[in-house]
């Protein structure tokens, strides 16, 4: 568990975590930290949590106790999961490049549900029915060589 007191910045919620430009709450400190080399220039922090727990299909980070005040998140330590693991570096070596992080979002939740539509895919990337759409088609071609179209 991880806290930081004051709430998200202005603009940033838990519906557009993802999604949201990077909004450093103090961009002199934020500037400083990245020239050292203690954080990514794009300032996309969210996302390397995101990537490192789910492609070892732990859970996805939990900010659901962030409130005005203070942002928490929750990152589990539960055991990963081998056979995942095989099938995301299977799908990164046939691509040659890694899976981007709304690849991995929509694969670890078919893996723990099954059964999701567009419209709750869309949800769990936080964008559009046709972003999640055309992931699926990617998905779909990078890992079962074939189109979901056909």
């Amino acid at each position: 568990m991880i806290s930081n007191p004051g709430g998200f910045v202005e603009g940033v919620t838990l519906q557009n975590l993802l999604v949201v430009e990077p909004k450093p709450r103090n961009p002199l400190l934020a500037d400083a930290v990245k020239r050292i080399g203690l954080a990514e220039r794009t300032g996309r922090g969210v996302d390397l949590i995101y990537q490192g727990l789910l492609r070892y299909w732990r859970p996805e980070p939990d900010y659901s106790r962030s409130d005005t005040t203070t942002v928490v998140v929750h990152l589990s330590s539960a055991a990963p999961d081998v056979d995942f693991l095989r099938m995301i570096i299977a799908a990164e070596e046939k691509s040659g490049a890694p899976l981007p992080l709304d690849s991995l979002i929509i694969l670890a939740r078919l893996r723990k549900e099954r059964r999701l539509g567009v419209t709750e895919l869309a949800k769990a990337i936080q964008k559009n029915e046709p972003s999640a759409r055309a992931v699926l088609e990617r998905l779909a071609v990078e890992i079962y060589g074939t189109s979901i179209n056909k």
